[in-house]
């Protein structure tokens, strides 16, 4: 397999260009400045919690009040009566936080040569190299999974060196240094919850403690090993001492072995523009947006990018990677860098099967089974009054499976469509023991919710809702001819999408495993009562039942295509509907100027 290098020579400027390593549990985003390097810290479980996150026991009837209305027609009704019965069945959840700064202190200024940093996407290794008063430098990071450690070392080809570390966060408890480590506990933001992190030196120079700081003198070669424990994972073990780590070269070569056996698994090869290869990434990517020269091999690497992400965030044994992967710099990060289960949870994962990372798929199946499942099994019971599992637009480390935020939180299919990747890793990999084991328990109770919530209306058709289709609203007219904004339907085309690709797939997994009751009787009954997609007056697929004018035609969230993708309900056999999907999609992209939002609205696109 080639080599694939992200390569830059100037330093990040902000932290979302920063160099990030990790082994699923930790990870590192590097700086890489040249007299000061920064290195943000993270561990999967340090994150706020919220008290009182469960489902309100008076949301059923409110619903049901709600519901009545869509059922008659009345959506302003329906609107006001939800603002004014539900406020109290929605909460805020607290965000994932950073487990610190680590900085190394070496030089008075950034004066430097030769200056490069490459991402070494094969083997799962940061450098750093420059050249400053006459010597070379060079610093390596990397985040082991076979050794659960972090590693980052300097060496100079020159005069010795001198460096000092600090830690620092908001929440610190308490900083010690000594006997050749540095020590630091602190807790979140919300919750109490502490943590530890630790930082051996190893280092041909000399170390001394300089209050809450270490300072070494006179190397030529320093070695950290850092470990983050916590008390959400160890108990009262997390401040434990750190354990023995082999030689520097032992791990690294370790670390190289399990980390290139997952990369060189896939590969995608594309026609390469001579000249371009050597350009620095930031340069490669700007170049690439304002000419018309098509650059194959930074797609090639952007693909091995995101296989790299995948790798580095979501591995067997941890959890699975939430809205910013497993690294950020805050403790109150942007969307609380939770795991938002409305589309971006579920894209994370969208190359797992098809880019050979199966094994990277397991931490989403094991949070869905481990946390999820109890968790929404209790907000369908509590909040719904019915079987199954549900859950809503955003989770956390603590299975938080309500409604939450506001009316856009009312969207029950956080598990349906989570649901389908376990489906989908059976295709992949016919497991049937799996499919028996890990993927039916969850595929069934997701559906058994929507069995028992759904409602028939006089047309003999089976709703949902009150439901809304993802952070989208539309326009209505009341009875005075005032025009307002609604979000709340019944049986959305992302509903239909959804819940139909549920019972089809619950269905064949039923037929594979034997399983044949009266659930399974009602799914199939079910599955022909589903409203039918259709196409409004511009030729689009409609979002909602109805076709109402959008408040936001360039919306980011793509959820009426859900049939087409990730879903299978929209093809060639529905030509109708798929030149609805087409004209939909049209209209978010080219009639408007483009989606305004962020990475994952192109990757759905």
């Amino acid at each position: 397999m080639r080599d694939y290098i992200l390569y830059n020579n100037t330093p990040p400027e902000k932290w979302t260009e920063s160099i990030p390593v990790g082994n699923g549990r930790m990870g590192i985003t590097q700086m890489a400045g040249v007299a000061c390097d920064v290195l943000h810290l993270n561990e999967e479980t340090i994150w706020s919690s919220v008290p009182n996150g469960g489902a309100n026991p008076k949301m059923a009837e409110k619903l049901q009040a709600v519901r009545s209305l869509l059922l008659a027609g009345k959506p302003c009704e329906a609107e006001a009566l939800a603002g004014e019965l539900l406020p109290d069945c929605y909460t805020r959840i607290r965000s994932y936080e950073s487990a610190g700064r680590l900085k190394i202190k070496m030089h008075g200024d950034d004066v430097c040569g030769n200056y490069a940093t490459r991402l070494d996407l094969v083997r799962g290794i940061a450098t750093v190299s420059y050249d400053k008063d006459g010597n070379h430098y060079r610093r390596e990071c990397f985040a082991s999974y076979p050794d659960d450690v972090m590693v980052y070392r300097v060496t100079v080809d020159g005069a010795p060196f001198d460096a000092t570390l600090l830690y620092e966060r908001l929440g610190t408890l308490s900083v010690k240094a000594e006997n050749g480590m540095l020590t630091a506990q602190a807790e979140t933001m919300f919750g109490e919850h502490r943590f530890a992190v630790k930082v051996r030196v190893m280092t041909d120079g000399v170390i001394a403690p300089v209050g809450e700081t270490l300072h070494v003198a006179g190397a030529r070669s320093l070695t950290l090993y850092i470990t983050v424990d916590t008390e959400y994972r160890a108990g009262e073990a997390y401040l434990a001492q750190m354990p023995d780590f082999a030689d520097y070269e032992t791990l690294k070569a370790r670390h190289v072995r399990d980390f290139s056996t997952l990369m060189e698994r896939a590969e995608v090869v594309l026609p390469e523009t001579d000249g371009l290869a050597g350009l620095p990434w930031t340069l490669r990517k700007g170049y690439a947006k304002i000419s018309s020269m098509r650059d194959g091999g930074a797609i090639m690497l952007h693909w091995q990018y995101g296989r790299y992400m995948l790798v580095s965030s979501s591995r067997p044994g941890t959890l699975p990677a939430n809205l910013q992967g497993l690294w950020t710099q805050d403790v109150l990060s942007p969307w609380n860098c939770d795991y938002h289960t409305n589309v971006n949870l579920q894209c994370n994962y969208w190359p797992a099967e098809v880019a050979n990372l199966a094994e990277c798929h397991t931490p989403l199946f094991d949070y869905m089974n481990g946390t999820l499942l109890p968790s929404g099994k209790e907000t369908a019971r509590v909040g719904y009054g019915v079987r199954g599992c549900v859950v809503h637009h955003l989770s956390d480390l603590y299975g938080y499976t309500a409604p939450a935020d506001g009316l856009w939180g009312i969207w029950p299919h956080g598990a349906s469509w989570l649901a389908l990747h376990m489906w989908e890793h059976y295709l992949y990999c016919g497991d049937v023991d799996f499919l028996r084991r890990d993927a039916y328990p969850f595929i069934r109770e997701a559906a058994l919710f929507f069995l028992d919530y759904m409602v028939e209306n006089e047309q003999g058709e089976l709703l949902m809702g009150p439901s809304m289709s993802p952070e989208n609203r539309y326009y209505i007219t009341n009875g005075q001819g005032e025009k307002s904004m609604g979000y709340l339907t019944l049986s959305c085309a992302m509903d239909t999408g959804i819940i139909g690709e549920l019972f089809r797939f619950y269905l064949r997994a039923s037929d594979i495993l034997g399983v044949t009751d009266a659930d399974t009787q009602k799914a199939a009954s079910a599955l022909r009562k589903l409203p039918p997609f259709k196409v409004g007056r511009h030729g689009q697929l409609m979002e909602w039942g109805e076709d109402y004018e959008e408040v936001d035609p360039k919306h980011r969230h793509l959820s009426p295509a859900f049939g087409l993708f990730p879903g299978t309900s929209i093809t060639r056999a529905t030509p109708d509907i798929l030149q609805g999907a087409s004209v939909m999609l049209d209209r978010r992209f080219k009639d408007y100027g483009g989606v305004t939002g962020t990475g994952w609205t192109l990757t759905w696109s």
